[in-house]
């Protein structure tokens, strides 16, 4: 890959839909805590999103699950449990 790929600035629009997805995965991690569901949190997070202009982004085949081990890094697990909603 020559270097100016790699040194190329983001163009605007793509920034724009970086922080967005940034600030929906934040305001969704304030959320989690003990007795919300996991429903609640990608509903935050969807919320986001939608109000954005990509609801269509929010659903299958692009968003199909959500919960991957939340909370779990470095466990030695041989299977990483999903939150369900």
């Amino acid at each position: 890959m020559p270097d100016s790929d790699l040194r190329r600035t983001p163009d605007r629009l793509l920034q724009e839909k970086y922080h967005l997805l940034i600030e929906a995965h934040e305001e969704s991690l304030r959320a989690i805590r003990p007795g919300v569901r996991i429903s609640e949190v990608a509903r935050i997070q969807n919320e986001k999103i939608s109000k954005a202009g990509y609801e269509e982004y929010c659903k299958p085949p692009y968003m199909r699950s959500r919960g991957h081990g939340f909370g779990l890094g470095g466990s030695k697990l041989t299977r990483i449990p999903r939150l369900s909603s």
